[in-house]
């Protein structure tokens, strides 16, 4: 069919510079990456891609104190490790099976699964003795037998040219250690030309399900990943877009076209959802793109996709953006919340004994804040928002944890006086919020129903004194789906 002629054309082998650290920059290191969770998923190194590193569930035993190494004499790893040490992180994010970083150079840097969602879902659903097996495998060289057997059903599957395809799949599919992105080649795997990046540094990286967004010097925003539902907003659909590649759309102009796509418009804040993306311009105007099928595209469509970015029709403007895994928030320059998307509409009168919310296609207010209260900050997990108020309390609105219902009313989760503003971190991640204050208090908290949870609702997770007992820290958390990376800096 057509699509599938365009989702694979393979092009040249994209080249990507390995950073490998000599003994004279591990020793003036101040900063340092740790991790925590599931090691298979690629997302922690080649080291530990068959452990899972106690930490990111709430039930592990974290030990607090040992005395720098990360094992007992057993052998078992017992608290975070480290997978990056030099003294040039600027800015951290994770992926569903990735870890990114970006440095002070502007330079952006990967490990893990930065392209790949299905073979993450897969290997989940395996016996742990399975994954292992193909994890100690996973030689993607076609001298082997499942390197031969996994070329050939790549190739298959993409109806391309097999040997070609199968060059910068296997190139990127997994990335064992630290891996540079490489922003002088062009994507030739898309049946449209891309043009070559022109940011040789950018600014700002997020990272989702399969798709890394990165924000260059000059307000160009670019996509790589999973293009299956336009998630990359490139204007065409594709497997993946393994080089980095404009976004399309985002601008004002009238224009027709090929020349309409082009980007006019600097972008200041960016977004991510499960399948689909926001930008937001310095003008204050919201584009979106990939999936829509739960209103995550704010503009009242009913296409269930769409690769090119669109504005959203609103009549305010927008000030932050956060996007769930289906649902997306904004804050207004007159400090009215919106939120959007899957459930996050209310319900008639005629309708509230069948259904408890509805999908909302274009953006509603937040009813119920404080009209004392100055919002500061919105942020977003998989299904509910966090709202951070002037006065260091903080409100949620969206699906709680306790019990899968929705909470459209916003409901307080931290009172005030138990923040120290202002806020060195405040992220909403998968299922949960962490806050880090200006005291260095590390605090995480998950939108409950039931009141009697919701007093107790904020705690500190087990790693934390573990990292401070090291001398090291806590600059930023940032969770993922089965894994945490927390920056830290030597105290």
């Amino acid at each position: 069919c057509q699509q599938n002629e365009k989702m694979w054309h393979a092009g040249t082998r994209l080249r990507r510079i390995r950073h490998v650290l000599s003994p004279l920059e591990v020793s003036r290191r101040s900063m340092a990456i740790y991790a925590v969770g599931e090691g298979w998923t690629g997302a922690l190194g080649e080291k530990y891609k068959l452990q899972t590193i106690p930490g990111h569930y709430d039930e592990d035993e974290v030990m607090s104190d040992f005395g720098g190494e990360n094992a007992d004499e057993s052998g078992e790893i017992n608290g975070p490790v480290m997978i990056y040490h030099y003294d040039d992180v600027a800015q951290g994010a994770v992926g569903w099976g990735s870890t990114a970083f970006l440095d002070t150079q502007g330079q952006i840097h990967q490990l893990g699964r930065p392209q790949d969602l299905m073979t993450l879902f897969r290997m989940n659903r395996l016996p742990r003795i399975i994954r292992d097996w193909a994890n100690q495998n996973s030689d993607p060289s076609e001298t082997t037998f499942v390197g031969r057997m996994t070329s050939r059903l790549i190739g298959f599957a993409s109806g391309g040219d097999e040997g070609e395809i199968w060059a910068t799949a296997k190139d990127l599919s997994l990335l064992k250690e630290w891996t540079k992105v490489d922003y002088t080649e062009t994507d030739e795997t898309s049946s449209k030309a891309s043009q070559p990046v022109g940011d040789t540094a950018m600014t700002k990286i997020t990272c989702s399900a399969g798709v890394t967004l990165m924000l260059g010097r000059s307000g160009t925003l670019y996509a790589t990943g999973v293009n299956n539902r336009g998630q990359c907003g490139i204007g065409d659909l594709t497997n993946n877009v393994w080089a980095p590649q404009r976004v399309k759309g985002i601008t004002v102009s009238e224009k027709k076209g090929t020349e309409r796509d082009e980007q006019d418009q600097p972008v200041v804040e960016m977004a991510l959802g499960f399948q689909h993306g926001y930008a937001l311009t310095q003008s204050g105007q919201l584009f979106s793109w990939g999936k829509g099928s739960r209103g995550q595209l704010g503009r009242g469509m009913d296409a269930d996709q769409d690769a090119t970015a669109g504005r959203l029709d609103l009549d305010f403007s927008v000030v932050q953006i956060a996007s769930g895994n289906h649902h997306g928030a904004l804050l207004t320059d007159d400090n009215q919340v919106y939120v959007w998307g899957k459930n996050m509409g209310r319900v008639s009168e005629d309708e509230k004994a069948s259904k408890k919310s509805v999908d909302a296609e274009v953006p509603e207010k937040v009813l119920g804040l404080p009209t004392s209260k100055k919002v500061l900050q919105i942020s977003c997990g998989s299904h509910h928002t966090s709202i951070l108020m002037d006065d260091g309390s903080v409100y949620g609105i969206g699906i709680a944890s306790d019990e899968a219902v929705p909470l459209l009313d916003p409901v307080e989760v931290i009172p005030a006086g138990t923040i120290e503003l202002p806020v060195k971190q405040f992220e909403a991640h998968f299922d949960r919020t962490t806050v880090i204050d200006s005291e260095e208090q590390v605090l995480q908290f998950h939108l409950w129903k039931d009141e009697t949870l919701r007093e107790h609702a904020f705690f500190t997770p087990a790693y934390v004194d573990t990292l401070l007992d090291q001398g090291q820290s806590i600059e930023a958390v940032h969770r993922g789906w089965l894994h945490t990376i927390i920056v830290t800096k030597k105290m």
